[in-house]
Formats: structure tokens, C-alpha cells, sequence
């Protein structure tokens, strides 16, 4: 069921890098080849209405990944867990080989998370918006981040994406 005032989720930003300088308590090496997310037998209910009942899948690293389903189907539910907004009643769930109930703080630490609507949308243009999010995850040159080359460049360097040309990104 989904909560008419909270936003929809529309992205969620998986295998951010970290400088030298960054402290977090990783995931060890054998984690790398693991996927990205984790999700088994998540449950969710609010009180008598069971919201998600044993969802299950894998989100490979580098891989784009849609959740698609009907209004109330439980897309902002699972995001909000994977985000650590809200906690599951049952199952597995890791994000960048963190587990999102044991250590919450490393993986918002290493997820970058937007909404669908975001009160300054209707304000700034996208680029600014790109802009405010590469100021926000502290990247130099946040302009050049937000141009077109830039974008690029930082998709390849934080995630290994690379553009052949227009519409086409693979690893």
C-alpha cells in the first residue's frame, strides 16, 4: 500500500566509490563479485495488510535495474527498506554487501537516493538539479559533473558505465 504524502522513489544509486579518505567498515573482497542487492524473503505488512510477501531478486553490480509494478504494489515499500527509511518484518536484504538491518549508516553511506518529485524540481532546471546532487555527494567540479561529458566520465570512474554512443551504456 503505498502512503499518498511520501514521494515515489524513482532511483537508487548502488557501488558508489570511495576516496582514501572515507572510513567505512566494508564488505570484504569476495563481496565485489556479489550482486550489488540482495533481496530474499522479504516481508513487509502494516498491521493486518501484507504489503510485500517473500519478494525475492539480485541486482547484478553495474547493471540497471527497473521495479515496475501497479499503484500499491509495493515498489516504495522495498525501496524505502533498501534505503534503510523502513525496517522489514522478514527476510534478507544487502545493499553493497551490507545488510540494511545489521549496519544501516554503511549503506546509506554508500547509496546515493532521489524521489520522483523533489520540491525544487518545478524550481531549478535538470541540469541544476544535476549540479546539486554532485555538490551534495562532494565531487569535484560539480558543473562539469552535470554536462553531458561529465556525466559520462563520472558514470564510467563511480560505476564502470561506459557510452558508445547515444542510449547505449554498457560495462
Amino acid at each position: 500500500m503505498t502512503d499518498p504524502s511520501s514521494p515515489a522513489i524513482t532511483a537508487v544509486d548502488v557501488g558508489k566509490s570511495f576516496g582514501d579518505n572515507d572510513v567505512l567498515d566494508g564488505p570484504d573482497l569476495a563481496v565485489e563479485h556479489a550482486p550489488a542487492i540482495h533481496v530474499q524473503g522479504l516481508e513487509k505488512s502494516y498491521k493486518e495488510l501484507e504489503v510485500l510477501r517473500g519478494v525475492d531478486f539480485d541486482v547484478a553490480r553495474g547493471s540497471i535495474f527497473a521495479l515496475l509494478g501497479s499503484n500499491g504494489a509495493g515498489k516504495t515499500t522495498v525501496v524505502k527498506i533498501l534505503s534503510t527509511l523502513l525496517k522489514a518484518d522478514a527476510g534478507t536484504v544487502s545493499v553493497n554487501g551490507f545488510d540494511v538491518a545489521a549496519k544501516p549508516d554503511a549503506v546509506r553511506q554508500s547509496i546515493s537516493l532521489t524521489g520522483q518529485f523533489a520540491a525544487v524540481d518545478e524550481i531549478l532546471t535538470g541540469r541544476e538539479n544535476l549540479i546539486m546532487i554532485a555538490r551534495l555527494r562532494h565531487l569535484a567540479q560539480p558543473r562539469q559533473v552535470a554536462d553531458e561529458r561529465g556525466i559520462a566520465v563520472f558514470l564510467q570512474q563511480q560505476h564502470g558505465v561506459k557510452r558508445r554512443h547515444a542510449g547505449d551504456c554498457t560495462q
